[in-house]
């Protein structure tokens, strides 16, 4: 069963949430393929600057325009609380499979409006994690993405006057514990770019995972 999830901007401002996350952080730590390995491996020390692979807690930024590969489950962590923000570049998986190949517990994964998440076919979980989506960005091949736990997100920056591109994703399942719920995440909608009127959006396009009734 097809689901989306939609918001109109002619039917209340009620909807419309305005946050702002804040945590601390290691470090920065910064992708420079070009001038290190050259293998385009997340895993490879020399592919970032200071020649040190993202430990936990670091901010992430990767924003050269190089597609980032991370093969095998090298982000399956449930203590890696990073805060991912890839701009003009594309962060994939490759290689070896898994039941949850992107697996993250406290981390935050910005995509700004020309840059790309793909999953590779394969799975992905957060507990307690969230995406911020800029209009433009894409999502795509992911089996399955899984919200968990509480403190899930899904934040949408809209810009200019044009309808929201549309986040489409293969399956979407919300676990809460007990019941399969949409309790436990939120939707913030940035309205600060937006130009246009009032019309509907179509923010995610999903085929029901875990949770067979959410609409």
């Amino acid at each position: 069963m097809k689901s989306n999830y939609q918001i109109n901007l002619t039917a209340a401002a009620t909807l419309i949430a305005l946050g702002s996350f804040a945590s601390v952080h290691a470090g920065t730590v910064t992708w420079d393929n070009n001038g290190g390995a050259g293998d385009n491996e997340w895993g490879t020390a020399t592919n970032w600057d200071g020649d040190a692979v993202p430990g936990n807690d670091d901010t992430v930024i990767i924003n050269n325009g190089d597609t980032v590969n991370i093969t095998g489950n090298s982000l399956s962590s449930n203590g890696t609380n990073l805060d991912i923000s890839v701009s003009g570049s594309a962060l994939t998986f490759t290689g070896v499979g898994g039941n949850w190949q992107f697996n993250m517990a406290g981390a935050s994964i910005s995509l700004d409006a020309t840059s790309s998440f793909n999953g590779g076919g394969q799975y992905a979980r957060l507990f307690g994690s969230g995406f911020v989506i800029e209009d433009g960005a894409t999502i795509s091949n992911i089996a399955t993405l899984e919200i968990n736990g509480t403190g899930g997100s899904f934040t949408f920056g809209l810009e200019g006057s044009d309808p929201f591109n549309t986040i489409g994703l293969n399956n979407l399942g919300f676990n809460g514990g007990v019941t399969n719920a949409i309790d436990n995440t939120a939707f913030v909608v940035d309205f600060d770019g937006y130009t246009g009127g009032a019309q509907t959006f179509d923010l995610i396009d999903w085929n029901d995972g875990s949770a067979a009734s959410l609409t």
